[in-house]
């Protein structure tokens, strides 16, 4: 977090309406957007498969959202919610096939990370044409 929002950033704490009173449970610690989006992502490309849930069900709300705004579609709160649920269940049922798919591009580019490796270490710059 203090990468994205500095040193010294302190995150603002809220207060909260409770209807049972608990010892420190009026209070939340506030963080900016930004942050929650960023650390779930970061989630999700360390593989953790809930994190990688959640960002696909955020940027697919936010896409069909966009489009809906973009080609003039109204929904109603209920249509969204049914749409995403449906997403969700055709992703849960190909998610075999979404991790091995996921796995042959780590895979790739752990051998473009080796390959570029070892062209830097016979005195070359991957990506670069050969001086003539």
């Amino acid at each position: 977090m203090k990468a994205l929002m500095g040193e010294g950033y302190t995150p603002a704490i809220s207060e909260i309406e409770s209807g049972e009173q608990v010892r420190g449970g009026s209070r939340v610690r506030a963080l900016p957007l930004e942050v929650v989006a960023v650390y779930w992502q970061w989630q999700s490309h360390r593989g953790n498969k809930q994190a990688f849930a959640l960002c696909t069900a955020f940027t697919l709300e936010g896409l069909l959202r966009r489009f809906d705004a973009v080609f003039e579609r109204d929904r109603s709160e209920a249509d969204y919610l049914a749409e995403l649920s449906a997403m969700q269940v055709l992703l849960e049922s190909q998610d075999e096939e979404l991790a091995t798919a996921l796995a042959v591009v780590d895979e790739r580019s752990e051998w473009v990370r080796r390959l570029e490796d070892q062209v830097r270490e016979l005195g070359g710059e991957p990506w670069q044409r050969p001086a003539e």
